[in-house]
């Protein structure tokens, strides 16, 4: 009973948002993972990727990363691959249920064994499937292309799965608390230095968010200094 009420709740950020904060690592994984690292994230975003990063064991009980944390981040080469070890980790009886030939209502009914309802449900969801695909992790594509319900003699849109319509909105949301990002310091002289950052930060590449967050951090480290 004790056990259970520890258990980090069910990994359920954007999965886009998800791999970006992977990227944004790249230049180096920090001695803890805390939200203080993705300053550009909202407050609900950060806290969403801390319980999915505590989920899915990608930091241990202290908040420090494990090694598949900095596997994941530092072999690009094999990241799907790793992903796919870690949802076969975090998942065992999901994925042990085997996704090919399993219904949407057997998924669905596995899903809600996470202890998650309502909106977090819906994320959790789009979540495992987005990441599964990702992974090339065997799934039916009944699961994946599912449409909604009550729209048989509607009009359709063709080959979309509510789960993908679910994390649109989700990076939607993500993205619009990223724009028009800016940090400002005063310098020695007395002059003041604000950087500015528009867009949305989840079309990055890997390149340019190297140099974005380390450009931050020579700014923080100024202004730690003076």
């Amino acid at each position: 009973m004790g056990d259970k009420e520890q258990k980090p709740t069910v990994a359920y950020a954007p999965f886009r948002t998800f791999l970006s904060a992977i990227e944004s690592l790249e230049h180096g994984v920090p001695q803890r993972i805390d939200a203080s690292i993705w300053p550009s994230y909202s407050g609900a975003i950060r806290s969403q990727l801390l319980g999915t990063f505590r989920f899915l064991g990608l930091v241990d009980e202290n908040s420090k990363p494990t090694q598949l944390l900095k596997e994941l981040v530092e072999q690009k080469a094999t990241r799907k691959l790793t992903l796919r070890k870690v949802l076969e980790s975090s998942y065992p009886e999901l994925v042990g249920m085997n996704l090919k030939t399993s219904t949407p209502k057997q998924f669905d009914e596995a899903m809600r064994q996470f202890g998650v309802q309502g909106d977090t449900l819906v994320k959790a969801t789009s979540f495992f499937l987005q990441a599964t695909k990702y992974s090339d992790l065997p799934i039916s594509p009944l699961l994946l292309e599912r449409k909604p319900r009550g729209t048989a003699g509607r009009r359709q849109k063709s080959a979309q799965s509510v789960a993908g319509q679910d994390q649109l909105e989700l990076d939607d949301e993500a993205t619009t608390a990223l724009r028009g990002t800016s940090k400002t310091i005063n310098l020695e002289s007395g002059l003041t230095l604000t950087v500015t950052v528009s867009g949305n930060f989840l079309q990055l590449t890997s390149r340019d968010r190297e140099f974005v967050f380390g450009l931050t951090d020579k700014l923080d480290e100024y202004a730690k200094q003076k």
